[in-house]
């Protein structure tokens, strides 16, 4: 048998806890959307570097806060990037506007011409 613990001594002070804040966590759930396989990639070049998306993302959210400047050229980017690929509406009055719009997005012309 063990024997009995002598109680151990009290301090002359009362002791306090330090209250600390608990930093609050945000819980986001987003579709991406971008093809799967990028999506893979994307996750893949993530794992080989030691980092989870939830890492990633939680690391760009405090450097678009900072106001980093990789981050505000990334948005600047991403900022182009929709304006180009924004779908373009038409509204077809006649035959000779829908004409236009097909010769304005023909693939087939060269960027050249």
């Amino acid at each position: 048998m063990s024997e009995p613990k002598e109680p151990q001594d009290k301090p002359d002070k009362p002791t306090t806890a330090v209250i600390t804040k608990k930093e609050q966590r945000h819980t986001l759930h987003f579709d991406v959307d971008v093809p799967f396989d990028s999506f893979i990639a994307c996750r893949k070049y993530l794992f080989e570097n030691g980092l989870s998306l939830q890492e990633f993302f939680s690391r760009v959210m405090i450097m678009l806060e900072n106001k980093d400047p990789a981050m505000k050229a990334a948005v600047e980017m991403a900022k182009k990037n929709k304006v180009a690929n924004a779908p373009i509406k038409y509204v077809f009055s006649n035959p000779k506007s829908l004409y236009a719009a097909l010769e304005h997005r023909n693939p087939l012309k060269s960027k050249e011409e």
